[in-house]
């Protein structure tokens, strides 16, 4: 994972729901119409981009998903380290997994399973109600900076549902990395990292990010790929590649990963906004609204799904 892919950040990880797409009148989602004024950013900032986010899969935006029966849904996840992120080397740390609704209530915990063969795998059952799983991920593990996972869109699938992958990093890596782009990271603040993502999971192309009302600050990153290691140091065989994100200094919207970081936020609720041109020619429309609670001396990833509402 590019060395400040995760940094800034901490971690490659995202919650991917099942979306609402627009479906016959009467039954599905809840839409608002496309021709509904939307927010813009304007004044548009230095750098933005004139590419737009034309192939990316936007049906959902504006879009409710359909209520589900109340039950329980199964959560998937893997934790693992930044400094082994593809668990070659087979070796974990013990950790904890917790799930919480919007209110903060615990729903349920798990611990990933360290047996080689499932590689930090953890599932867990929790209730939802009709609009589904609403709520974040927490990932602890001692001597690893804390982090918690959430997305823009619930949950409602009661398949299981990839709660993304959680690299764990010391604070001493996330300094490191944080030096190599010229930031120093403040004790008492906290990081936000996520990604911009389309109705179907995949990274939006020219998006820009603006946290706390202002985009200075926020770090993109690119993707990259890593030579093949063999697993466990066992079997040549039974390798694996790295697919990494690696900072573009100079970037100053996303990649084809969607990846963004900032560090150094103050710890409270914090508005996190991704914009882009949904064709040539118009404006950077709102794709995306979320408001991640910062915790200091903590890493908050956020999934940037497209906006159920108009939003403005």
């Amino acid at each position: 994972m590019g060395r400040l892919g995760a940094v800034v950040a901490g971690a490659a990880v995202m919650l991917v729901g099942v979306t609402g797409c627009p479906g016959e009148e009467g039954e599905g989602p809840r839409c608002v119409s496309d021709a509904e004024v939307v927010a813009v950013l304007e004044p548009e900032p230095m750098g933005a981009p004139e590419g737009t986010a034309e192939e990316a899969d936007l049906l959902c935006i504006g879009c409710e998903p359909a209520p589900v029966s109340a039950g329980n849904i199964q959560l998937l996840g893997y934790l693992r380290t930044y400094s082994d992120p593809d668990y070659a080397d087979c070796v974990l740390p013990e950790g904890r997994i917790e799930a919480f609704d919007e209110s903060g209530t615990p729903l349920a915990m798990g611990f990933p399973n360290t047996d080689p063969d499932e590689g930090g795998r953890v599932d867990f059952s929790i209730p939802i109600r009709a609009q589904g799983f609403r709520g974040w991920v927490h990932l602890t593990s001692d001597g690893f900076v804390p982090l918690s996972l959430r997305s823009t869109r619930p949950l409602v699938d009661p398949a299981a549902q990839p709660v993304g992958w959680g690299f764990l990093m010391t604070t001493d890596e996330i300094a490191a990395v944080a030096a190599e782009a010229g930031v120093t990271i403040e004790a008492g603040r906290g990081i936000i990292q996520g990604a911009v993502h389309d109705c179907e999971g995949f990274g939006i192309e020219n998006a820009v990010v603006r946290i706390a009302g202002s985009s200075d600050g926020t770090r993109y990153f690119i993707d990259s790929e890593q030579p093949s290691r063999s697993r466990c140091g066992l079997n040549p065989a039974m390798s694996v590649r790295s697919d990494h994100f690696t900072l573009a200094a100079s970037r100053t919207y996303t990649s084809t990963s969607g990846r963004f970081a900032v560090a150094n936020i103050d710890p409270g609720v914090v508005t996190v906004e991704a914009f882009g041109r949904r064709a040539a020619g118009r404006p950077l429309e709102l794709l995306s609204r979320a408001d991640v609670t910062v915790i200091a001396d903590e890493i908050a990833a956020v999934d940037l799904a497209p906006r159920m509402g108009l939003e403005r």
